[in-house]
Order: C-alpha cells, then structure tokens, then sequence
C-alpha cells in the first residue's frame, strides 16, 4: 500500500496486460488540479482531485496504447479510483514486469507502478520509444 488512494487503468489484449496504476494523497491531487481549474488549492473539491488522477491515468494509458498499437491490438479501460489498501487485491502475475516511481514536487508526491504481462510470442522489437520523449500531455 503506496497511499490513501490509488487511480488505475488497464490497457488489455489477447496477448498483453498492462495495468497502470497511481498512488496519492487527497492534497496531491487538489494540488496537481487547482492549476488546471484555474482556481487556488483551497477551493479544489475532492472530487476534482479524484477526476484529475483518473484522466491522469487515462492520458497516460493512452500515451502507451499509440506507441504500441503497431505491435499490440490493445483495449483501454475506464480509469478509477479505489482505496489504497485495495492494492493488495490487485496484485500482478508471477511472470509480470514491475516498474516503480515516485513523482516529488514541492514536497508532495505521487508514486506509480506500471505491471506488463506479455505472453511469450509476442515481438515488440519495433516498437520505437524515442516518440515518447517527444509526447506532451495536455489536460482537458
């Protein structure tokens, strides 16, 4: 359990999972929305902070399903959030690659884990990832 909450998404194929998931606070989020709503952090609701961290996980989400939808035919799910301690019922396959982060900004932070499972016939050797680096994120 990273955090009280915990915003996730699946991106499924017949031959993948990827589960993307992010952990924060109540704070965090109101902090990462107030500048998107134009409105100072004190009148961010917490609902708009749970908004935020769901289209955060579906920007992200989508960002990784155009970088592999040559390779990978890929559906995406609706993005929710859930308690934190619902984490231990999410947990990843024995065979699933695990990546974690944390993202530190002005002493808050939100941490992020990432679970791919591919079966093994799977070729991703032409996935190209210098496009990632060129992606910019645009909210609303």
């Amino acid at each position: 359990v990273y955090s009280h909450w915990m915003a996730m998404i699946l991106l499924v194929g017949p031959n993948s999972k990827l589960t993307f998931k992010s952990h924060f606070k109540t704070n965090v989020g109101q902090s990462l929305a107030a500048p998107l709503y134009n409105l100072p952090l004190e009148k961010i609701t917490p609902r708009q902070a749970l908004d935020y961290m769901r289209e955060y996980c579906n920007l992200t989400a989508g960002g990784v399903k155009r970088n592999l939808l040559s390779k990978l035919d890929m559906n995406l799910s609706l993005p929710v959030v859930c308690r934190g301690f619902d984490e231990l019922f999410f947990e990843a396959g024995a065979e699933a690659e695990v990546d974690r982060w944390k993202l530190t900004f002005n002493g808050l932070e939100v941490v992020c884990t990432c679970a791919f499972e591919l079966q093994p016939s799977v070729d991703l050797s032409g996935v190209d990832d210098k496009e990632v680096g060129d992606m910019e994120i645009e909210y609303l």
